[in-house]
């Protein structure tokens, strides 16, 4: 097993230099040079830093700073080094150790000539000066001369840097060894004015990259931020500085070395709906395959979405077998947004009797070694004996060339199953990747033939039906744009259709919908609201909300289920007294396991804090056996009535300045029910008198919300009104 060292190794290592003479003042850390040829090494903190200015010409100025940072000048110089990192006792850390090494920094530079910077260390075992350089001067190293010795390419970070290997001659030790350069490919610094840099240097992407470059590394000296000059004058300051890393205890990066998966090209033409991939199957296609030895995927004619073929995936023995589409990232165009965003859609026709979900992952991986990178990008349930559009699975990614990549569809169980009209296309700008609008241009269009007519009145009459009872969103019979499929919409679509109208009016609540986890703050950084409990992305979790912060959220299948929806005055000026607040809802509740519905808050006034919790349906376990026990404390429990509806209550004085007070509806709506519906309406005035004395009065709203908890279940909470203030 892998153990990753607890702490970053910080000793000094061997000199480089061996001839060298040192003759000027120091104190503490700020030095400076103006005489013979010298280097200079000392200690900060876990940091070593290190001065070097060849023969002594001109001047040098050196000064730590606070936030492992550093003050550094030069003028007149023939060569000059400035630097700050980590140095490694020898023999302890191999580069292939290495897990993470990540350097962040903030930096500015002015300079009139040449200059450059970025990281350079040492490996011994083999000897090799390495550089990693993020930006430079008026010369770009290693030089024209040096053309010769680049050894291939990568990006790292978005950024893509020229990797070279040359053979560096030590004169006074008539000796040479490699040096191993990765350049970035970036506009050079302005001479003579203050540039400012600032980023993350990612050192182990370079290691790797030389690895599969072909290059041998070796025991690590020192990983130092580095600033070099050459025959200029300039000056520099290290704002800032941060390592993170990673150290294994074994080799982790050997199956770097491999073949770069794709070979350059240029990217594919995008049409007038930005798509630049789409394949319908009419013609074969050697992209996509099953995971495993032998591809199982074929053509068929038996079924197919859109012309007369698609891709069958037969039910093979207990194990769900995996569709994947080979990703060849140079296919992929230039987008307006950064990152890159970039949409993948598709058809599935699930062959089962019953629903099916499948999961749609970006893998990033490499033929020679079995270690992966897994990001889901979506889940979605496939309903059974029909094509479900699989779409809106938006990603990005950094193209590291030598890794491959797949978009792989996963069935959670075994299933035979079809796919048609894949495609990919550009991603918007300002996409946010959970959240859909209701698209007006399809509106009426269910069953995307671009034909509104009694075909798209059965659809709706389908998904109206699939929807009652079990769930309330369901949009493949949404025609006024609410996310729900119900008799209005049948009425709307059947007069349009039939030329009684001419016109699909639209629903005026400003409805949203949320696919899986969601966290959303309004514009005054006051109301938020949340929901969370599944995968990003996943069609397990579903949240329709309106603009008037009415909602209905629905889930299936899943261990725990939590929604909540505050108003926060805690850090704003606005402050609301609990006479204004007004508390009003109603709501129909479903849950084929245990729920917990309940308003909560806080109440202040100067240090005194009074919280409370208000159940109106609870059935939690946990919830229970909280109640049972409280009203068991006959002395801070009792029963009050609060607008014509019983509460049991505790009361607990937590402290001299706060107090928790639990109430619980005694009639319980949802207790040994799968259906419920909820309402009530009280102001907060009312309860005051039951919790606090005049002189104790705590009457400034601080937090005001509404929570839903369930465990184990599926269901849905459809509150139609829900107010704190009127």
């Amino acid at each position: 097993m892998k153990k990753a060292l607890t702490k970053m190794l910080s000793a000094l290592t061997t000199g480089i230099c061996l001839f060298v003479v040192s003759v000027f003042d120091f104190n503490g850390s700020q030095f400076t040079a103006n005489a013979a040829d010298y280097e200079k090494r000392g200690q900060t903190g876990d940091y070593s830093y290190y001065v070097w200015n060849q023969s002594g010409f001109g001047t040098v100025e050196f000064e730590n700073t606070e936030n492992n940072g550093f003050i550094g000048s030069w003028n007149d110089i023939d060569n000059v080094t400035l630097q700050k990192g980590i140095s490694f006792p020898r023999d302890t850390v191999s580069a292939s150790q290495i897990n993470k090494y990540q350097i962040d920094y903030d930096v500015d530079i002015t300079t009139d000539g040449i200059a450059y910077v970025g990281v350079k260390g040492f490996f011994h075992n083999p000897t090799v000066e390495f550089h990693i350089v993020e930006s430079w001067g008026e010369w770009e190293p290693p030089g024209t001369e040096f053309s010769d010795a680049k050894v291939g390419s990568t990006i790292i970070d978005g950024t893509k840097y020229n990797l070279y290997r040359y053979m560096k001659i030590v004169q006074i030790h008539d000796s040479t060894y490699p040096e191993y350069w990765s350049v970035a490919e970036r506009d050079p610094l302005e001479i003579g004015n203050s540039n400012h840099i600032e980023g993350t240097i990612d050192v182990a992407a370079h290691f790797q990259a030389w690895t599969a470059s072909e290059l041998d590394l070796g025991y690590l000296n020192e990983i130092m931020f580095n600033v070099d000059g050459y025959k200029s004058s300039g000056s520099v300051k290290l704002n800032s500085m941060d390592t993170r890393a990673n150290i294994e205890s074994e080799e982790v990066f050997d199956y770097f070395r491999s073949i770069v998966p794709y070979e350059e090209h240029a990217s594919l033409p995008v049409d007038e709906n930005g798509k630049f991939i789409n394949v319908d199957f009419e013609s074969g296609t050697d992209k996509f395959g099953t995971i495993g030895e032998v591809s199982i995927a074929e053509i068929t004619k038996a079924n197919s979405f859109s012309g007369s073929q698609s891709l069958n995936v037969p039910e093979s023995g207990d194990t769900p077998v995996a569709l994947f589409y080979e990703l060849d990232p140079y296919d992929l165009p230039k987008t307006e947004s950064t990152p890159p965003y970039y949409q993948v859609r598709a058809r599935l026709f699930n062959n089962a009797e019953h629903d099916v979900s499948f999961n749609i992952d970006l893998v990033e991986y490499s033929e020679i070694s079995s270690a992966r990178k897994v990001k889901r990008l979506g889940t979605r349930l496939c309903s059974p004996g029909k094509w479900t559009n699989i779409k809106d699975i938006v990603f990005d990614f950094d193209h590291d060339v030598y890794r491959k990549y797949r978009i792989v569809f996963t069935p959670t169980e075994p299933v035979d199953y079809c796919l048609d009209d894949f495609c990919m296309s550009l991603g918007k700008s300002d996409y946010l990747f959970n959240i859909r609008h209701f698209d007006p241009d399809i509106q009426g269009d269910l069953n995307d033939d671009g034909v509104i007519d009694s075909l798209d009145i059965s659809v709706c009459r389908r998904a109206i039906i699939n929807s009652m009872g079990v769930k309330k969103i369901e949009t493949s019979g949404d025609v006024n744009g609410d996310f729900m499929s119900n008799v209005s919409d049948l009425v709307i679509l059947t007069k349009y259709v039939l030329g009684a109208s001419s016109e699909m009016p639209l629903s005026d609540n400003g409805e949203i919908l949320y696919i899986g986890d969601c966290s959303l703050t309004d514009e005054k950084n006051i109301r938020k609201f949340s929901v969370s409990g599944s995968y990003f992305n996943d069609d397990s979790f579903k949240t329709v909300l309106c603009k008037d912060y009415t909602f209905t959220s629905e889930w299936r299948e899943t261990e725990y289920f939590k929604c909540y929806d505050v108003i926060d005055f805690s850090e704003g000026f606005e402050k609301k007294n609990a006479k204004e607040c007004d508390i009003s809802y109603s709501a129909d509740l479903r849950c084929s396991g245990d729920i917990d519905v309940d308003i909560y808050g806080l109440l202040k006034n100067g240090y005194r804090t009074l919280d409370f919790r208000i159940y109106e349906s609870w059935s939690r376990e946990y919830t229970i056996i909280e109640h049972n026990i409280m009203m068991d404390d006959t002395e801070k429990s009792s029963i009050i009535t609060v607008n014509g509806t019983e509460y049991d209550m505790y009361i607990s004085d937590v402290s001299s300045t706060y107090k928790l007070v639990y109430l619980y509806r005694r009639d319980n709506p949802i207790n040994g029910r799968e259906y419920s519906h909820i309402e009530n309406s009280f102001n907060l005035e009312e309860l005051l008198k039951h919790w606090l004395e005049i002189e104790d009065s705590c009457d400034t709203v601080s937090h005001i919300g509404l929570n839903i908890s369930a465990d184990k279940s599926s269901g849905y909470a459809d509150f139609d009104e829900l107010s704190f203030f009127g």
